[in-house]
């Protein structure tokens, strides 16, 4: 008799490891997603204000006390408004750098960098007209 024929399920070994690589990308599932949730609601926060043109009106300071609302109501941890460069051209446009990295501890000593470089911003502003 073929001895493959009477061999049924996985063996103990195959099992430990497709749960070891589910546990991994769980773990970086956990560790990673908040991470890109904060980066989204940045983003959509300053769209909203730059597109809808809530801030063409407003100074920079009056833009930070903004975002510094709607990150408090929206529980944005990964980055203070202290840290986004806001400042006005001298052509009259108002320039928003919310570019930031992200370093998280994966697993020990295995750390993860998240670069969100995109969030940068320029409009026309009517401020002081």
């Amino acid at each position: 008799m073929n001895t493959f024929s009477r061999q049924r399920g996985m063996s103990m070994l195959s099992i430990l490891t497709i749960l070891f690589v589910a546990s991994f990308f769980l773990t970086c599932g956990v560790k990673i997603t908040p991470l890109y949730l904060d980066a989204w609601t940045i983003d959509k926060a300053i769209k909203k204000g730059v597109e809808g043109g809530e801030f063409k009106s407003l100074s920079v300071v009056q833009i930070k006390r903004k975002l510094t609302s709607t990150f408090d109501m929206n529980r944005v941890e990964a980055l203070k408004v202290g840290e986004i460069e806001i400042k006005r051209l001298k052509n009259g446009e108002v320039s928003i750098d919310a570019s930031y990295e992200k370093r998280v501890s994966l697993i020990q000593n295995i750390d993860v960098v998240v670069k969100f470089d995109y969030l940068k911003y320029q409009f026309a502003s009517n401020y002081g007209d």
